[in-house]
């Protein structure tokens, strides 16, 4: 099973901060860890969860949390179609449209996101990770 990673979902399972949201995050990371699944996300976000993580607590940890992340999950290139596709969804959120074509183009089957609403017109199914450890494991 292949899914990708919205950037919240990412930030909860790095930040304990982020309350009732860690713990399933942190659940679906050892799915991953086990090799029960594959999870990845899109080269972009990288900068963003960088952004992110600095601000939260400083730039050393922000890199070794990046250097633990790309050890455990893939990074999926974002081809330019998608860049282009995503224009012509029928989604209001650019980002999110690139993130559903990013995933489409790299053969994910889920979208785990917190987010549900961005993604209601995917063409790649989407759940939150509690929903997706309730139906997967």
């Amino acid at each position: 099973m292949r899914a990708f990673l919205d950037t919240n979902v990412i930030l909860d399972y790095l930040l304990d901060s982020r309350g009732s949201f860690h713990d399933p995050a942190v659940q679906l990371m050892k799915l991953v860890a086990s090799g029960w699944m594959e999870a990845g996300f899109s080269t972009s976000q990288a900068t963003d969860l960088y952004y992110s993580l600095r601000k939260a607590a400083g730039d050393e940890t922000a890199r070794r949390c990046l250097r633990g992340l790309f050890a455990l999950c893939e990074l999926y290139p974002t081809p330019p179609s998608a860049c282009v596709d995503a224009l012509e969804l029928p989604i209001a959120d650019y980002e999110g449209a690139v993130q559903i074509e990013t995933a489409r183009a790299n053969g994910c089957e889920f979208i785990i996101t917190r987010n549900l609403r961005d993604f209601e017109d995917s063409s790649v199914p989407y759940i939150d990770p509690v929903g997706f450890l309730a139906l997967f494991h």
